[in-house]
């Protein structure tokens, strides 16, 4: 199931610092089922394009207020990865461990 948009935006809370930049970005995310908040989303851009260059905590809104968030923020030569989930620090670095080079057609790897 996808996260359901934040409340003031509209947006997953994750794409929220993208809106307006023009910045492409790769997004993917799951939510658990209400009541339950349980969620992880990712998004990966190429920071070198983009006006925006990493993530901060501040700059990522809370989807769930009083349910502490964990974001973590990955950057790999030209790429960057941003994870946001409430399951804490190690599932947070779990799913950034399980990540892996995707080979496109034209030979060009991007992260999966």
């Amino acid at each position: 199931m996808f996260i359901p948009p934040h409340p003031s935006d509209g947006l997953p809370s994750l794409l929220i610092p993208f809106d307006g930049t023009g910045t492409d970005v790769v997004w993917f995310g799951v939510h658990d089922i209400p009541p339950n908040k349980a969620f992880v989303q990712i998004v990966e851009w190429d920071a070198t394009s983009s006006s925006l260059k990493t993530l901060s905590a501040g700059a990522v809104p809370v989807l769930h207020a009083g349910h502490p968030e964990t974001l973590l923020v990955l950057t790999k030569g030209a790429t960057t990865i941003a994870i946001d989930t409430d399951l804490g620090p190690s599932i947070a670095r779990q799913v950034a461990g399980s990540l892996q080079p995707l080979a496109t057609q034209r030979g060009r790897q991007v992260s999966k």
